[in-house]
């Protein structure tokens, strides 16, 4: 067998074993310069050629005990005229492959995860891999450079997974095929699976209770019982069964990265719950609704859950014809008053409370008229603002601060998986630089009829892939999702360093004239109404270009090693002298 070492930033293309990025020969190393972060990860790959998968496993330890290392098998994904390796697989105890995916070239892909304690000492550590094929050995090295930097928890940045109830279900034949799996734990746990592998992927898991319809999954809300003035809740126990450990923290207890509870919930209200849509502007539907999220909040002050921002959040669309208003990025003036309308229902039951309770709006399309001197900036708390509008309201963050809110950007549906991997650094990155607290990726659970072969869209809704095809009775990480996870570290990392210095490294770094190019002109067409903009070319041109388009992924490398350098770049952009660490 042949075997060498890659960087965590290209991949091979399982159809011809070239670069998938470049169409090139990959570069075949056995050695390798690695920096990581304290109290963090950091990746590379392992290539093997001609080995008979049957008899090959692979094993890797560092000389520093604390230091752990995990290996995944990489699954290749269908994409078009490309096999795209994404889903990752664990190797078995004994190091030995699970999935052993026939491939026109006869390729196994490992990736391995190295993760350094925050307590592990600094410097150079020594990484062996051992790759064993029908009793033939072969060692590859990494050199480990344990950075001074400390990663600090999680919350500097918000990396939102936005996700639909149930998504997980009918991708998983035994879940799916049990009806009785909201009531007997089985959903619970294996959605609880999802949350824990997002946060140790510095991620938030983001599950929308209700559909477009308004249809609400058994134990996504506590049982309702009466009418009127005596509508109120019945019965929490499966609510708090489902929810409880996520907001007491105890399902994150054995986190590596953060033990905290779950940041933000989407609470299950909306236009037609608790209340029935049909008592909609009747004294009614105000007297039910406010009653039931009085029993929220009490309930939530009594179990303690107080380091949770609960979201009330209305999700409605006119197009899905479930409700005659767009309240979910609010595309027709009128519809600012079904905002108003609803607020003035819920207004006074929430605000004068222990509990972490507010509204939030998806602001795409109206964001310039609404996020400052406008009565939603006064009530709405957390904003999801669309990317390219945000382009041209570098005001719009000190405004929110000014109202105390909390601003994320829009990253909309992730790139084809067979984008460069610097597009996962895009979104952490540009709101490091223009200080927006997060960004939103609209879904990570959208898999489709085959995911391990097609996913929906090359992967653009998918991040978790279903373990159960390996007998694996959880999520997959993906390759994207590691990515994702690398770039958040850094520029969380970045957050706490001096900003003027971090600001000329990366402004430097992607070929900025200065933090201004961060920002667009606003364009002329703003002036009138989003309905009649081209969303085409004109509002291609009116935006800030991708950060990662003709770009290099190793810049990647670079502004990681920038970071955990503590910036001492000179003359060398690798970061430590005499080292090109990836």
């Amino acid at each position: 067998m042949n075997a060498y070492l890659l960087s965590d930033l290209v991949r091979i293309n399982g159809a011809n074993g070239l670069i998938l990025e470049t169409g090139t020969i990959p570069e075949k190393i056995s050695s390798l310069n690695l920096i990581a972060p304290r109290g963090g990860f950091s990746s590379f790959q392992i290539i093997v050629e001609n080995a008979d998968k049957d008899a090959l496993s692979a094993k890797a330890a560092c000389s520093d005990a604390s230091i752990q290392i995990e290996l995944f098998e990489e699954w290749f994904i269908e994409t078009d005229d490309s096999l795209t390796p994404d889903c990752l697989v664990p190797l078995k105890e004994d190091g030995s492959l699970w999935a052993k995916q026939l491939l026109p070239k006869n390729i196994a892909c490992i990736w391995a995860d190295v993760f350094v304690p925050a307590e592990a000492k600094t410097g150079s550590n020594p990484v062996s891999v051992i790759l064993e094929c029908v009793g033939k050995p072969k060692t590859l090295s990494v050199n480990l450079m344990v950075s001074e930097t400390v990663l600090p928890e999680t919350g500097l940045i918000t990396c939102d997974l936005n996700n639909y109830a149930d998504a997980i279900s009918p991708q998983y034949p035994s879940m799916r095929e049990n009806p009785d799996r909201y009531r007997d734990g089985s959903y619970i746990a294996l959605e609880h699976e999802y949350y824990k592998m997002a946060r140790e992927h510095r991620s938030l898991f983001h599950n929308l209770p209700y559909r477009h319809s308004g249809k609400i999954k058994e134990g996504f809300a506590p049982i309702l019982s009466g009418e009127g003035k005596d509508m109120h809740v019945s019965d929490w126990s499966l609510f708090d069964k489902h929810f409880g450990p996520l907001l007491d923290g105890s399902a994150f207890e054995d986190s590596r990265v953060s033990k905290k509870p779950v940041e933000y919930m989407y609470l299950p209200f909306h236009l037609g719950w608790p209340a029935s849509y049909e008592k909609w502007g009747k004294k009614g539907y105000r007297t039910e609704y406010r009653r039931v999220l009085n029993d929220f909040v009490r309930h939530i002050e009594e179990k303690g859950w107080m380091k949770t921002r609960f979201e009330l959040f209305l999700n409605h669309k006119k197009d899905y014809r479930f409700f005659p208003y767009t309240a979910d990025e609010i595309w027709y003036e009128h519809d600012e008053e079904v905002m108003d309308r609803w607020y003035d229902v819920i207004k006074g039951a929430y605000e004068d409370t222990k509990a972490s309770v507010i509204v939030r709006i998806d602001s795409s399309n109206y964001f310039g008229v609404h996020h400052n001197n406008h009565r939603f900036a006064e009530y709405c708390k957390l904003w999801v603002a669309g990317e390219g509008m945000f382009n041209w309201y570098p005001e719009s963050v000190d405004a929110f601060r000014k109202y105390g809110n909390t601003l994320w950007i829009y990253g909309s549906v992730l790139h084809d998986m067979r984008t460069s991997l610097l597009s996962l650094y895009q979104w952490p990155i540009v709101c490091m630089m223009t200080g927006a607290d997060g960004f939103c990726v609209w879904n990570t659970t959208g898999a489709g009829k085959d995911p391990l072969k097609t996913p929906v869209g090359n992967g653009t809704e998918l991040l978790f892939y279903p373990g159960e095809a390996f007998l694996i009775a959880k999520p997959l990480a993906s390759i994207r999702l590691k990515t994702l996870r690398n770039a958040m570290q850094a520029a969380e990392a970045a957050k706490v360093m001096n900003k003027e210095d971090v600001h000329n490294f990366v402004n430097n770094l992607f070929d900025k004239n200065g933090d201004a190019d961060w920002w667009r002109e606003k364009p002329d067409f703003i002036d009138t109404p989003p309905r009649y903009w081209d969303f085409g070319e004109a509002f291609s041109k009116a935006i800030v270009p991708p950060l990662f388009v003709g770009k290099s992924p190793f810049l990647a490398a670079e502004f990681r090693n920038g970071i955990y350098s503590g910036l001492k770049v000179n003359d060398n952009p690798s970061g430590y002298s005499g080292f090109r660490y990836y």
